[in-house]
């Protein structure tokens, strides 16, 4: 008779590769159930799609049936700890320079996570960056900020609200200060976005009481701090002090080229005095290519989950692997923290 014990004796051999720990002592399986030949496992992952923790997933799966039992898998995360309701995580993209291409990032980061199968959503607050290189966020029209409730424009499969470039910019920062603070929890509120395994929330860059603001309003997971390539190295460690001291949790560095042939030159994720920053680089990506060209098709237009995450090449295909990565080690290592409280 196989007993919920034996399956989680099982199941600790399963270790997670970034926290370097057994899946069990760190209490990320948080319930273990064996009905007939079923097992019922339940973990505390909320990345979808984190090719990490599919892997992880895999392996309690083979266990399973290993023991002739069928796997039924759950994620058992905190339902509350999202601002937005059904909103699974959000990820803030922080310029370090203006001329960083955030919104770039941000456009085609959001449209690579789709069409590896998340559902995404965009709030785009980026007032203050320059926005030279056009991308699909343009074309948005902002909502009806007098409708209720307020309904993102969905582009390609991707809910977004897009008003940084519609907002006050630095010239006027008392003035986009107060817009903010004012403004944006009524937005806040009236948003309904639906369910969304990621929502990527553009940063202002005019000022840091700004940023202070949206993030304050909009808690993130997580933050991606984007440089120019060849920004100082101790600029760039500045920077990502600041965030962190505004409470960003900052995921990483991205570093922009202004090409495809720069980006693919790039035989360093930094300069060589930038080696030992922390937190880690995300890698590189370029501010001026259609980041599709050789990617898998667009998610499945009734929403369904694909079996196995889909493969996005280039790039950004690689960047949005490695943010969903990384926020997947923030949530476990967060889940971890509280089971030991």
């Amino acid at each position: 008779m196989r007993t919920e014990t034996q399956l989680r004796e099982r199941l600790s051999t399963v270790t997670d590769p970034e926290l370097e720990g057994d899946l069990v002592s760190l209490g990320l399986i948080t319930d273990v159930r064996v009905d007939d030949d079923v097992a019922i496992v339940s973990l505390a992952f909320n990345a979808p799609l984190s090719p990490t923790e599919w892997q992880m997933c895999d392996e309690v799966r083979a266990l399973c049936r290993g023991m002739g039992l069928e796997p039924r898998l759950y994620a058992d995360v905190d339902a509350g700890r999202s601002v937005f309701p059904g909103i699974k995580n959000v990820v803030s993209i922080g310029a370090l320079e203006a001329a960083a291409g955030s919104v770039v990032v941000t456009a085609n980061l959001a449209r690579a996570l789709s069409v590896v199968g998340a559902r995404v959503g965009v709030l785009d607050l980026a007032t203050g960056v320059e926005r030279t290189t056009k991308t699909w966020l343009d074309a948005v029209d902002p909502p009806t900020l007098s409708s209720d409730p307020i309904t993102p424009t969905e582009f390609r499969g991707v809910q977004t609200v897009a008003l940084g470039d519609r907002l006050p910019g630095r010239e006027t920062a008392p003035m986009a200060d107060a817009v903010f603070e004012l403004a944006l929890p009524q937005l806040l509120d009236g948003l309904e976005w639906g369910s969304l395994d990621y929502l990527l929330v553009a940063l202002p860059v005019a000022a840091e009481s700004m940023t202070r603001i949206v993030l304050d309003a909009v808690p993130s997971d997580g933050t991606v701090a984007v440089a120019p390539s060849d920004a100082d190295p101790s600029a760039v460690r500045s920077g990502v002090q600041q965030l962190a001291e505004i409470g960003a949790t900052v995921l990483g560095v991205l570093r922009t080229v202004e090409t495809q042939t720069e980006a693919d030159e790039s035989v360093s994720d930094f300069p060589a005095d930038g080696s030992d920053l922390e937190p880690p680089i995300l890698g590189t990506v370029p501010l001026d290519v259609a980041p599709f060209a050789a990617a898998t098709e667009d998610a499945p237009p009734d929403g369904s989950r694909p079996r196995v995450p889909a493969t996005v090449e280039g790039p950004f295909g690689r960047l949005a692997a490695a943010i969903i990565d990384r926020v997947g080690v923030v949530n476990r290592e967060s889940a971890a923290t509280s089971q030991c409280v």
